[in-house]
């Protein structure tokens, strides 16, 4: 169960990121920063995972 919360929290960061990225990719017309965004959200995510943040 814990890992379903986990791939949830990641998609959902991820996406939020990435959406926020996407935003300025769309304004810019550039995917690849939309690209960019989702790969910083994930990495905010593991970089918090490893924090400790969500125990």
């Amino acid at each position: 169960m814990k890992i379903l919360l986990r791939v949830v929290m990641y998609t959902g960061i991820g996406l939020l990121v990435g959406g926020l990225f996407g935003v300025v990719a769309k304004a810019s017309g550039c995917w690849f920063v939309g690209l960019i965004g989702v790969g910083a959200g994930l990495m905010l995510v593991a970089i918090l995972e490893g924090e400790g943040v969500f125990e």
